[in-house]
């Protein structure tokens, strides 16, 4: 297996060496002009995949997501909004700005209140 890979490696670089039919100059030619000037960095953290789903704030200022409720501000009651979940963080948006940040609860909990949405926070009722 590694006199292959030895003998691929060599034949890779002959590839890219090679001029190309139509373009008069290598692979690597071109990579190194074109391709390269306009490379940049990694980021810092690699992605993270996530799933997107729609939700609609109930009358108790909260979402539900995967049997789960999330509490979110309460001025979104009847607002419709975008959750964003990955393994670590559930994000809610609503018309594209980030309006809360909640990590995923755990399965025995079915509500999970956030600090910055307590129950002192509900608007009166109107007379």
């Amino acid at each position: 297996m590694v006199e292959l890979n030895t003998a691929i490696r060599q034949l890779r670089g002959q590839m890219n060496d090679r001029p190309l039919q139509r373009h008069k100059v290598s692979r690597r030619e071109l990579f190194e002009t074109l391709d390269k000037p306009v490379l940049r960095p990694l980021p810092p953290t690699p992605y993270e995949y996530a799933q997107w789903k729609k939700a609609k704030v109930g009358i108790d200022y909260h979402i539900e997501f995967d049997g789960r409720l999330y509490s979110v501000p309460h001025n979104l009651v009847g607002q419709a909004v975008e959750l964003r979940i990955s393994a670590t963080v559930i994000s809610v948006l609503h018309k594209g700005k980030q309006v809360a940040v909640r990590r995923p609860s755990t399965p025995r909990l079915r509500a999970l209140l956030h600090p910055d949405t307590p129950h002192a926070t509900i608007p009166p009722a109107p007379p």
